[in-house]
């Protein structure tokens, strides 16, 4: 059985290719990170909590059911779901960086993507 694990996105990317210049920075995040592969999901504004059933939002994600969802509601902040194809790394301390740079030796990986927050 696969295991689903929920992260909330507290900095997100800014992009220019987005082609929705003239909607909300969650819609456009939301398209960016769907484009790039990640399984987003609506989260009620200040909270952790999804805004809509996980199995029925995924079942059904597109372009267009994002930007039906962030045009309707454009406060609603943005989080996705995690599955058995994705790690995600947090290392903050150089220390754990550092950690992090000797695993991905170890194991010949190379990361997608890697952004840095403050």
């Amino acid at each position: 059985m696969q295991q689903n694990h929920f992260i909330k996105m507290t900095e997100l990317g800014q992009s220019t290719t987005s082609p929705y210049c003239n909607t909300s920075h969650h819609l456009k995040a939301a398209t960016n990170w769907y484009l790039f592969g990640l399984s987003v999901i609506p989260i009620i504004p200040t909270t952790k909590l999804p805004a809509l059933k996980w199995d029925s939002w995924l079942d059904k994600l597109s372009i267009e059911s994002i930007e039906d969802f962030w045009l309707f509601n454009p406060s609603h902040e943005l989080g996705f779901i995690v599955g058995d194809d994705l790690i995600v790394f947090d290392a903050d301390s150089p220390k754990s960086i550092a950690a992090l740079v000797e695993i991905e030796k170890a194991f010949g990986i190379t990361p997608n993507l890697i952004t840095k927050t403050t």
